[in-house]
C-alpha cells in the first residue's frame, strides 16, 4: 500500500523512505515513552519521600512487617 502509485523503478527507494521514517519514528516514541515514565517515577519518589520519615510510628510498624517476612521466608 505505501509503494501504490510509485513508478517501478522508484518502488525500492520509497520503500527504503519508508521503512526508515518507520524506525525513526518508532525510535522517538520509545524515547519519548520512557522519558515520560522515568519523569513520572521522580515525581512519585518525591511525593513519597515527603511522606516518609523515620521519626514516625508507621514508618517503624512497616519496616518490622518487612522484617519479618523476610525472616519467615529464610526459614523456609
Amino acid at each position: 500500500m505505501t509503494t501504490a502509485g510509485i513508478e517501478h523503478e522508484n518502488s525500492g527507494s520509497a520503500s527504503a523512505l519508508f521503512n526508515m521514517m518507520r524506525n525513526l519514528g518508532g525510535a522517538v516514541g520509545v524515547t519519548a515513552l520512557q522519558t515520560f515514565l522515568s519523569k513520572r517515577g521522580q515525581f512519585h519518589s518525591n511525593v513519597l519521600i515527603n511522606c516518609i520519615s523515620l521519626f514516625e510510628q508507621a514508618t517503624h510498624a512497616r519496616i518490622d512487617e518487612l522484617a519479618g517476612f523476610i525472616v519467615l521466608a529464610r526459614r523456609k
